[in-house]
């Protein structure tokens, strides 16, 4: 089981591959889901309710539903917190992974307290302005790089203090989403 915490709301769910597709048990229910990639951040889900392992019956109100419902979800990075939007339909949802899960990123030193932090891209886009240098120091909240997406410049910011270690990309590159934008390291020389 790990913990999920979906618009502040925290969930036990474990899932494990069977087959082609997923089986995902959480809050006493379990669902069946066929999941197909649609492009580097989308998905197409089949999801089917079912009746949990162990003879717990559906829920009542899920049994009067329909069978299957499909659903295309996008899923975005938003920043290097472990946090992501979730956007299903017209609904922007804010899930992170539980704390111990985040913690085994962060021994592996992909951002955190104490190696790098990585700013990166939260949607496709055109870096438009690189806003610091390698070698200078910054502080949290500091803005890093600028990226136009959907015709809106988004001014990406550092989480905290530090020094610019790298800026893998240049101005007017494209970039996917989750493409490393800058580096920042720990403020000790």
């Amino acid at each position: 089981m790990s913990d999920i915490e979906v618009n502040g709301q925290t969930y036990q769910v474990s899932a494990r591959r069977a087959d082609d597709r997923f089986i995902v048990t959480g809050e006493g229910r379990q669902w069946e889901i066929d999941a197909v990639r649609v492009d580097a951040h989308t998905l197409s889900l089949l999801v089917t309710e079912r009746e949990p392992e162990g003879g717990v019956p559906v829920k009542p109100e899920a049994a009067r539903q329909s069978p299957t419902c499909s659903h295309e979800v996008a899923v975005l990075p938003a920043g290097a917190s472990g946090r992501l939007d979730v956007c299903v339909g017209s609904t922007i949802l804010a899930a992170s992974l539980g704390r111990s899960r985040q913690q085994k990123a962060r021994d592996v030193g992909t951002h955190g307290e104490g190696g790098p932090y990585l700013i990166v891209a939260p949607m496709p886009g055109k870096v438009v302005r690189l806003l610091v240098k390698p070698g200078e120091t910054v502080r949290a909240h500091q803005p890093v790089v600028v990226v136009e997406a959907m015709k809106m410049e988004n001014e990406l910011r550092t989480a905290r203090d530090g020094v610019v270690v790298a800026i893998p990309v240049e101005t007017g590159q494209l970039v996917e989403v989750g493409a490393v934008l800058a580096v920042v390291g720990d403020d000790k020389p």
